[in-house]
């Protein structure tokens, strides 16, 4: 194991997983200055797939993606049986407020059959862009950053946290990304 910034930790190593994460959005996030679902596909690109979430209609991608392989949901979880990250090829990330997020994990059955990877950082999360926090929940940017560092993917790990320590010293953009 190594150090990596803000704590996180990582793998050594030059192996790359290639864990692919899927953006499971509210349709009012994107639009949002405190967003960070955006920086992460900013950095991933198409290693970060964004879905923006419909309750009647699951989107097709996603559901053929969870049939076909080793999908997690990355979900604060009191099941101490959860799978190890590195036991898990791709992860879905709910990008919403938590609020919303409860509401898009409750409307949305597939999600409640896949295993669930619960995430911490030391000190627990720094952002503190929006109210109403859900105590050792993470914003997006953070979980990606978390996932990538457990997942040995140093260097997408190390890029995804220096964008989030820009952003808590910088703030949000002074408009709309949309």
């Amino acid at each position: 194991m190594g150090e990596a910034a803000a704590g996180l930790q990582y793998v050594s190593g030059s192996i790359a997983n290639h864990v692919r994460l899927f953006l499971l959005t509210h349709s009012t996030e994107r639009a949002k200055l405190s967003n960070t679902g955006r920086l992460v596909q900013e950095i991933l690109g198409p290693r970060a797939v964004t879905i923006v979430w419909q309750r009647t209609t699951p989107d097709p991608q996603l559901l053929r993606q969870i049939a076909a392989s080793s999908v997690a949901l990355c979900w604060p979880s009191v099941d101490e049986q959860e799978p190890k990250p590195a036991a898990v090829g791709d992860f879905v990330l709910i990008d919403a407020t938590w609020q919303q997020a409860r509401k898009i994990y409750n409307r949305s059955a597939y999600l409640h059959e896949l295993p669930r990877v619960g995430l911490s950082v030391p000190g627990g999360s720094r952002y503190t862009l929006r109210r109403n926090q859900v105590e050792g929940g993470l914003c997006t940017l953070e979980a990606a950053a978390t996932l990538m560092a457990m997942q040995g993917e140093t260097r997408e790990a190390l890029a995804l946290q220096e964008r989030f320590e820009r952003l808590v010293l910088e703030g949000p953009p002074s408009r709309s990304p949309v």
